[in-house]
């Protein structure tokens, strides 16, 4: 902060928002009760002065998404008043008094409406919706059809055909690819990342400990496993075409390790830096298939429609590359 007179530099503050509040309210609301019942102690202040809410209002036709830590320890709302001094009589000295944005924290966000039909556990689906807030994500099902097996031509579960292929495959790269429905996303604001995980476990993949953070730019966080949305002509506004999700090092415990093969959860996210360490958010559900959600998923307002498993455009059709060699015994 600099000093209007002198331009000196009298104070020095990191970035934030700051707002001067009106201070008739505060002034009623709390310099006025002094002597009253509402103040004599913290029990009947927490009962009379019940919380805040902050409601956000659109400014523009397209909007804006700004993230507020309220948890931050400088986060407040401070009261500046003024006393009669203890030790000189005709004089007030200046006091301050912090609102801290302790205790229960609730967001309500609200968007735009996603129309999302029921899934076909089964079979598979046609589209796949992702929705940050009060959404929705997809559950990917690895090696759970069948497969020909080439040397006999008869028809065996994937999973035990790939597991055949134990040292016989050396696995190279191993990649899931969703391709966008342009049809379905005109008018959505798309999501440069989504975060695919361990849904059984609520957890990060292997390959999400072993990619590279960026803390100062989240949005090029870990993106050689979970890759940034691929746009046309590469323009940071161009329609989305497809992400494509690095597991290579999943893939090979499941072959190699005998790992697992855990279904896998897919959501939008705004920041998978905060995946590695927060915990997924409980949330209330009809069935047992989903009852916990990545938090990066909830604190993002962005959608996207992908093509699923059941699509009849082949060539957009959700899929899992595999790279291998085999080497000579």
């Amino acid at each position: 902060m600099v000093d209007s007179i002198g331009g000196e530099i009298s104070t020095r503050l990191a970035p934030a928002l700051r707002i001067k509040l009106d201070t008739t309210f505060w002034r009623q609301k709390i310099l006025d009760k002094q002597g009253e019942p509402e103040l004599s102690n913290p029990n009947n202040f927490k009962n009379y002065f019940r919380g805040l809410y902050f409601k956000a209002e659109a400014t523009g036709p397209e909007g804006n998404a700004m993230l507020l830590n309220f948890a931050n320890t400088n986060a407040n709302i401070t009261m500046y008043y003024t006393i009669d001094s203890p030790t000189q009589s005709d004089l007030r000295e200046p006091r301050t008094f912090a609102f801290s944005f302790s205790g229960q924290r609730v967001n309500l966000i609200s968007g735009f409406d996603l129309a999302i039909p029921p899934g076909n556990e089964t079979e598979g689906d046609e589209k796949l919706y992702l929705k940050g807030g009060q959404g929705s994500l997809a559950v990917i099902d690895l090696f759970s059809g069948t497969i020909q097996d080439p040397d006999t031509g008869l028809d065996v579960p994937q999973l035990e055909y790939f597991k055949s292929k134990k040292g016989k495959w050396l696995i190279n790269e191993a990649n899931l690819v969703f391709y966008v429905d342009q049809t379905a996303v005109q008018g959505l604001k798309e999501p440069d990342r989504v975060y695919v995980y361990d849904l059984d476990n609520g957890t990060p993949l292997v390959d999400f400990y072993g990619d590279a953070d960026n803390t100062i730019n989240p949005v090029n966080s870990k993106i050689t496993h979970l890759g940034k949305l691929e746009r046309v002509d590469d323009e940071p506004d161009g329609l989305g075409i497809k992400y494509r999700i690095k597991l290579t090092e999943h893939i090979n415990n499941i072959l190699s390790n005998d790992s697992t093969n855990v279904r896998l959860g897919i959501a939008v996210s705004s920041n998978v830096n905060l995946e590695g360490s927060t915990q997924q958010q409980s949330v209330l559900t009809s069935d047992d298939v989903v009852n916990k959600v990545p938090i990066s998923s909830i604190v993002t307002p962005e959608s996207t429609v992908l093509f699923g498993n059941n699509t009849s455009n082949e060539e957009k059709k959700v899929s899992l590359e595999i790279f291998y060699t085999e080497p000579d015994n």
